[in-house]
């Protein structure tokens, strides 16, 4: 299976072009709020509890799609927040790519100025998922952990979307990754 983790700090694009990328490849979307609001429905958001339910969530979702030979999927991912205050998200992405071994998995960093990114906190199509809005917020989150945070271990593609539409960066993944179209 191809598995496409688009990665970065919030308000930087992941869903916008995952959705996007969608569009282009027909691959099934995967955004991290839909195992994030899961386990934060039953257990506090950052908790150990809350991590190991949304991670147990998601490394099952990527089995499954491969079990089932799912051509490909695209996995949005907030590096450096996600699993337990960031403690574990370097294990997380390890066994992501142990679990799709036989498969191709690349990763997509996607990065704005923080101009854009606050710009980017008011708009409408953040609140149809709860995602986060509140500038102070944003501020606590950068001060405690490393959203910015590159994967060390991984080659990512670095994309800066502060002036290219989702479009413009979607088109950059797919010449970059030779992505089927529409397959």
């Amino acid at each position: 299976m191809e598995l496409i983790c688009i990665y970065g700090a919030p308000a930087t694009g992941k869903y916008t072009v995952a959705k996007k990328l969608q569009e282009k490849t027909g691959y099934k979307l995967f955004h991290n709020h839909l195992t994030a609001d899961l386990a934060g429905s039953i257990f506090e958001s950052g908790t150990i509890q809350y991590s190991e339910l949304a991670t147990s969530l998601r490394l099952l979702t990527i089995e499954q799609c491969i079990k089932n030979k799912l051509p490909g999927l695209i996995m949005t991912y907030a590096y450096g927040l996600e699993t337990f205050e960031g403690r574990y998200d370097d294990d997380f992405i390890k066994e992501v790519i142990k679990i799709n071994k036989t498969g191709k998995t690349v990763f997509i960093k996607l990065e704005c100025s923080k101009e854009e990114q606050l710009n980017r906190l008011n708009l409408p199509s953040r609140k149809e998922f709860g995602k986060l809005t509140d500038k102070n917020i944003l501020k606590n989150i950068e001060a405690k952990y490393k959203t910015d945070k590159i994967i060390p271990f991984v080659d990512s593609f670095i994309i800066d979307t502060s002036s290219l539409s989702p479009q413009e960066t979607t088109k950059k993944i797919v010449e970059k990754y030779e992505i089927k179209q529409n397959y």
